[in-house]
């Protein structure tokens, strides 16, 4: 009861735990403890950092927030963490890699069925994430639900212009 009273507030519960030492392929399942603390939380980020170094990857995953990798800078005069501006590939998980990698080979728009049977990724993760792809311009959203990658959309309406001229 107290959270949810909390939420009716729009307050934020913060919780840093650390991370267990043996490496992952995933950052979040460097997480320590048991899946069940990381499925219980709305968001997940984990700050990767070298020993001695200045650059970072924080990593962010959840289910109201954009999944992404971000490159960071400390500023030790400052005591103040930057963002650098990485391509945006650096920034793609591989799940939205292979939406974009099957919206730019296909000759045209896929729904989101079409494309959840191609990759075998739930329907509902996948809405999610390609709400968020087109929230980042990283794909469009055609009409009646379609999508395809933002290069195909570029060309199509530069040859439909072109198509008015002559």
């Amino acid at each position: 009861m107290p959270t949810k009273r909390r939420c009716s507030f729009h307050v934020s519960i913060l919780l840093i735990h650390h991370l267990r030492k043996g490496g992952a392929n995933d950052p979040m399942d460097e997480i320590s403890g048991s899946t069940g603390l990381t499925g219980a939380t709305d968001c997940n980020m984990v700050l990767q950092r070298e020993r001695g170094k200045r650059e970072a990857i924080l990593y962010i995953t959840g289910r109201d927030v954009e999944e992404q990798a971000l490159s960071l800078t400390f500023d030790e005069d400052i005591a103040h963490w930057s963002i650098n501006e990485a391509p945006r590939s650096a920034k793609i998980s591989p799940d939205r890699q292979a939406i974009l990698d099957l919206l730019e080979a296909s000759d045209r728009p896929m729904s989101p069925v079409e494309i959840a049977d191609m990759l075998s990724i739930d329907i509902d993760k996948l809405r999610k994430k390609l709400y968020y792809m087109c929230k980042s311009d990283l794909i469009c959203n055609t009409s009646r639900g379609l999508y395809q990658s933002v290069t195909k959309d570029v060309v199509q309406s530069t040859l439909d212009q072109l198509n008015e001229l002559f």
